[in-house]
């Protein structure tokens, strides 16, 4: 255990005897005394005054029936890791991950896992977890980012550090934030909506899930076979795998509200990839929970510190839009509030994988910035090159920069880093040069540039570094309308309360994607999505959580034998999946029921038995939690 240090202890418990109870908080250097009178219930919380860092410390409670003892606790700074699965992402499953997790003993490290769960009302108390020693046994399924963020504040402070795990994969920022947030301002009511829970009803033998019981047993039969099972849900499909946490505040309150009495040193959070389709929208709601968390803990200067989202999906070769840009400029948006900071990782993440499997060099830029803000340890810089000032000179765009006192560095290649365009017209690539540490920029197609974009894609390319080795932020000098623009949460779906697909195929919307039209809907009982057409080809077909279903039709009904399904698994996990066809939306043939290959992109096909068909229907079951379930393309074999 790590208790906060510099600030007043409180330690909560409960007894049965209802007597006055004596406390003593001990180490090899001093003795601090406490008693208490537990409540009429027989709750009660003892006292002692701030301590400095240090321990160990042995804590014994005593009453007439005997006394409990408590041993091995430190006195230092205790950090909050939060987010969705990159900061969920555990230490076993990154670069060098067995050889960390074979040299991660130490004892000034404490972790604690907060338990998965969500609820509909703020919880007073934690259902489980404990404080570990960091150590082989304790690492292997931590926060690797969390782990790295840990170590280098140990190694560089000398303080007892204890790191506090709560994530979930694949959530939103609305269900991390206290509902009266949203409640107590009228421009933020559209996202009190009611989550229906939407059951297609094919079995009166159905539990809480909607699914008839042997499907169920069929599920926990093929996921007892499946590779790399998901450490995060138990490999059974039961109501376990059946929580909603994109519930608005859900995961507030049953996973920090519970901790809110407990004085921490900070906060390092990692997400942002599930509102990327709504990142305008994100410029207001990240800042409202971080205060709101400062608020609730009573710590209006807590350090708050963040990672940017790494680049991510395929190069492209031209400048567009990108919904993960926006996302960026979002975050780096709230640096406008006191005692937050930024890692940037936009050059650390993988084409193929939403999970980069480099969490060291995250948890490391995090550091930079905590050891700066919070433990007064300079450096040259903490983070990397930020435009100070852009000039029009002669059809060359001139960049000076910041965060660059031992240099700047423009690394190759360069020649689709920067777009440029003036007021109103398109940008275009630009040729850049390095010279006395500022960069120039110029392009035969825009004669008289005003604007620049850098690293403004979702997988650009990013060579401007200062000499510390540390990248610059994405950014842009337009104030051009956004592609996320004007798009809110509740306004992403349609819900719809159905009891037979029959119904759900004439309620729903439906988008055109490549061969197929997809139906947008919320339908399924507490799926955090729908399908979801976000814009983007690359996961133009997909959906949140386990159990999700995800609907379409052919364009055109067609006779095949065989249905390939590319899928996009960022989680390289097999899942259970049924795959139904149809031709007229009522009578369904079951294709496939078992389990993927686990693989991205590689295609899969299914039989059909050269039936014609116009609707398919595949469902996801168990096993993967991290990411949206997605098909990225679907063809037809005769």
């Amino acid at each position: 255990m790590v208790i906060q240090r510099e600030q007043p202890i409180q330690i909560t418990g409960f007894s049965t005897t209802g007597e006055t109870l004596e406390a003593e908080l001990r180490s090899v250097h001093a003795t601090h005394k406490s008693e208490v009178k537990p409540t009429q219930d027989g709750s009660f919380t003892l006292e002692f005054k701030s301590l400095p860092a240090g321990g160990p410390y042995t804590l014994a409670v005593s009453d007439s029936s005997g006394t409990t003892t408590l041993t091995d606790i430190l006195i230092g700074d205790v950090w909050l890791c939060s987010g969705q699965s990159n900061m969920e992402w555990i230490l076993k499953n990154t670069d060098d991950g067995p050889a960390e997790i074979n040299r991660s003993h130490n004892p000034n490290l404490r972790l604690f896992t907060i338990e998965n769960l969500d609820s509909a009302e703020p919880l007073e108390a934690l259902v489980s977890g404990e404080w570990k020693r960091c150590e082989p046994g304790s690492t292997v399924d931590f926060s690797a980012v969390g782990y790295y963020f840990g170590k280098e504040l140990t190694s560089h402070t000398g303080v007892p550090i204890g790191l506090v795990d709560a994530t979930w994969g694949g959530t939103q920022i609305q269900p991390w934030t206290p509902i009266e947030i949203y409640k107590n301002d009228p421009q933020y009511h559209y996202l009190l909506k009611a989550d229906p829970i939407n059951k297609i009803n094919f079995s009166s033998s159905e539990n809480e899930t909607g699914f008839a019981k042997d499907t169920i047993e069929k599920v926990d039969q093929l996921l007892a076979s499946a590779d790399n099972i998901n450490p995060n849900f138990p490999n059974e499909f039961n109501s376990r795998n059946w929580q909603n946490p994109n519930r608005t505040a859900a995961l507030y309150n049953a996973m920090i509200h519970p901790i809110i009495d407990r004085p921490i040193k900070g906060v390092i959070w990692y997400q942002g990839e599930s509102n990327a389709s709504r990142a305008v929208e994100y410029q207001a709601l990240f800042p409202l929970m971080i205060e709101a968390w400062r608020d609730r803990w009573q710590q209006p200067k807590l350090p708050f510190l963040f990672v940017q989202l790494a680049n991510f999906r395929k190069f492209l070769d031209t400048p567009q839009s990108s919904q993960w840009a926006e996302l960026r400029e979002a975050q780096s948006m709230a640096l406008s509030l006191p005692n937050t900071g930024q890692a940037v990782t936009i050059d650390i993440g993988e084409a193929d994988d939403i999970h980069p499997r480099n969490k060291h060099d995250v948890g490391k830029r995090l550091a930079l910035h905590a050891l700066a803000q919070c433990y007064g340890i300079q450096y040259s810089d903490i983070e990397g090159p930020a435009l100070k000032k852009l000039t029009s000179i002669e059809g060359n765009l001139v960049l000076e920069f910041e965060n660059t006192k031992d240099g700047l560095e423009l690394r190759e290649p360069a020649d689709k880093a920067f777009a440029i365009a003036s007021d109103k017209g398109p940008f275009h690539w630009a040729d850049a040069k390095l010279e006395d540490d500022q960069v120039i920029l110029y392009s035969p197609s825009v004669s008289n540039p005003t604007h620049v974009r850098y690293a403004w894609a979702n997988n650009p390319q990013a060579p401007l570094y200062n000499a510390s080795g540390l990248p610059a932020s994405p950014f842009r000098t337009d104030d051009r309308r956004l592609s996320t623009a004007g798009r809110r949460s509740s306004d992403t779906v349609s819900y719809h309360n159905v009891s037979s697909f029959e119904e759900l195929l004439s309620k729903v919307e439906w988008v055109k994607s490549g061969k197929m039209s997809l139906a947008v809907s919320r339908y399924h009982p507490d799926s955090s999505a729908p399908n979801l057409v976000d814009d983007d080809p690359e996961t133009r077909w997909s959906a949140e959580g386990n159990g999700v279903i995800l609907v379409a039709k052919t364009n055109n009904p067609r006779t095949c034998k065989e249905i390939g399904l590319s899928f996009y698994n960022g989680d390289k996990r097999q899942s259970v999946i049924k795959i139904e066809h149809s031709l007229d939306g009522k009578n369904w043939t079951e294709s496939f029921f078992g389990l993927n290959s686990g693989k991205t992109s590689d295609e899969q096909r299914f039989p059909v038995s050269n039936d014609k068909i116009q609707y398919i229907v595949v469902t996801f079951y168990g096993n993967t939690g991290n990411l949206w379930n997605s098909i990225t393309e679907v063809d037809f074999h005769h």
